[in-house]
């Protein structure tokens, strides 16, 4: 079932990417590339999980339960230097110049295989960092002192719009 759904996956991003040759415009999928995102219920809380697809080492993650929802984002840069393991900083870079800085933000350093280092950060995103990430398309990103180009940009950009929800602002009440 697993492998199903990476081909699957594989269409969507091939048939997202696809341009019409006579006018050079990006062809609409045939489906919903939302259907993509794995929605899963916790059998002993209830609690519903969407999980994006794995998109240039990014994906989103929502869980919901009765009143609460929690919203991350999750990044990932493989690279064979060791850094060492105190490491903080994250930007994302918007294709208009606009970026999410954030200095103070712990990455995770873990093994991985083949000789490679896993720089992560998994972080809640705030309501303008949402905005963002569901209007504006990334181009990359950096962890600490390890950056990442991204081509796919867009197609992060709508998985963003699905699985991401902007909160709802209080209305201020006239005195």
């Amino acid at each position: 079932m697993k492998y199903l759904y990476l081909i699957l996956l594989l269409f969507a991003v091939n048939s997202y990417a696809q341009t019409d040759s006579t006018s050079n415009n990006i062809v609409q999928p045939q489906e919903d590339l939302c259907l993509y995102v794995v929605e899963e219920t916790d059998k002993f809380t209830g609690e519903i999980s969407y999980n994006s697809p794995y998109i240039e080492n990014i994906s989103f993650i929502k869980y919901k339960s009765k009143s609460i929802t929690r919203q991350y984002v999750s990044l990932s840069i493989y690279d064979t230097y060791l850094s060492g393991y105190d490491n903080n900083g994250l930007i994302i870079l918007f294709k208009s110049g606009k970026k999410i800085s954030r200095a103070n933000e712990k990455i995770d350093v873990n093994y991985s295989t083949g000789g490679n280092w896993n720089y992560s950060a998994f972080f809640t995103p705030t309501a303008s960092e949402i905005n963002l990430l569901k209007s504006e398309e990334i181009i990359g990103f950096k962890l600490y002192i390890f950056n990442s180009d991204l081509t796919g940009g867009n197609l992060i950009k709508t998985y963003a719009n699905c699985v991401l929800v902007s909160p709802k602002v209080p209305v201020k009440k006239k005195k």
